[in-house]
């Protein structure tokens, strides 16, 4: 996915019309440690599962700079 700050990797499960559901990982883990429970979850919700800028996973840092929370979340 690409966002002014770089692209990610967002793991997508679920019905197209489920609510949406966003699942963040712990620090230094990407959105694949939700493997175990995105069966479950998807069964009732479409769960994007978000492997966070500048951490691990397919994420790059290019584009404008992370400054704070805020960039994070938008």
């Amino acid at each position: 996915m690409a966002t002014p700050y770089g692209p990610t990797r967002v793991h997508v499960h679920g019905p197209a019309d489920g609510s949406p559901l966003v699942l963040l990982p712990g620090g230094s883990a990407t959105g694949l440690v939700w493997f175990a429970n995105a069966p479950a979850l998807g069964r009732r919700f479409r769960v994007h599962a978000v492997d966070l800028l500048g951490d691990a996973g397919r994420t790059e840092r290019r584009g404008t700079p992370l400054k704070g929370a805020d960039d994070l979340t938008a």
